[in-house]
């Protein structure tokens, strides 16, 4: 029995302007928020949960802590089970880690 292909798309790139001083050095989807779980955590876990098989974050804003967290944390049990998880940062970043498109 051939396993069906689901693709998403989670747009993970927010400033966070409203929860200022925690996004000050980190994307909002990367910021700690209970028991160790980082907010992207959440939607992470329904989306292999409903068995889906690839998921690419889209980020922007100062993507660094959110590929680390997903890299160390998450990359290694879904591709031990067969599935697809990764960061996709657009072409172009400027310094201060936003798009400049």
């Amino acid at each position: 029995m051939s396993r069906t292909q689901i693709l998403a798309l989670v747009l993970a790139g927010g400033e966070g302007t409203r929860l200022r001083p925690l996004t000050l050095h980190q994307a909002k989807p990367a910021v700690p928020f209970a028991f160790g779980y980082r907010i992207v955590d959440f939607v992470l876990g329904n989306l292999l949960n409903s068995k889906v098989s690839s998921i690419y974050l889209l980020a922007q804003y100062m993507p660094h802590s959110l590929i680390e967290h997903v890299h160390s944390t998450w990359r290694p049990q879904v591709r031990s089970s067969g599935y697809n998880i990764d960061v996709v940062l657009p072409e172009g970043i400027a310094p201060g880690g936003r798009f400049a498109g």
